[in-house]
């Protein structure tokens, strides 16, 4: 009989395998404008609205099985530039981008994507930057009556 210490370790060492498993079943290689990207499909479902379409239940029953990409890595070609791709992909990755990259293409590709958080985001700073002294609630308005 184990230990129950001895258990333990078993019990987590399975938990690893499935862990490992599923991390594998996860993974995703995007070949973008011909540059290979490795992710998440969750990484990429979690920011994206494209995305989050592209592996729906519902597209995969669309599409028949000889094309469906193998088990345990999906491929995915994506006609974009890979390096506004990039910065996206980073920021899908951490939930920042720096403002220095955010250019004329990387914007079309996150409305592409369907980035809502980070379209909303640079759209709320495009009106601060437009009103800098815009508040919520207008100067003119108080109390007094």
């Amino acid at each position: 009989s184990l230990k129950p210490e001895m258990t333990h370790c078993v019990s987590s060492s399975q938990k690893l395998t499935n862990v490992s498993a599923t991390m594998q079943s996860d993974r995703v290689v995007l070949d973008v404008g011909g540059r290979r990207f490795v992710t998440s499909e969750s990484t990429l479902k979690a920011s994206s609205l494209y995305f989050r379409a592209k592996f729906s239940d519902e597209w995969r029953t669309i599409h028949d099985e000889a094309s469906s990409p193998p088990e345990d890595c999906a491929v995915c070609f994506l006609d974009q530039d890979p390096e506004p791709f990039s910065i996206l992909l980073s920021f899908m990755r951490n939930g920042f981008v720096n403002v220095a990259d955010v250019c004329e293409k990387v914007l079309a590709q996150a409305e592409f994507l369907g980035l809502e958080s980070l379209l909303g985001a640079v759209k709320c700073q495009a009106f601060l930057n437009i009103y800098p002294r815009h508040t919520i609630f207008s100067d003119s308005y108080s109390d007094e009556s």
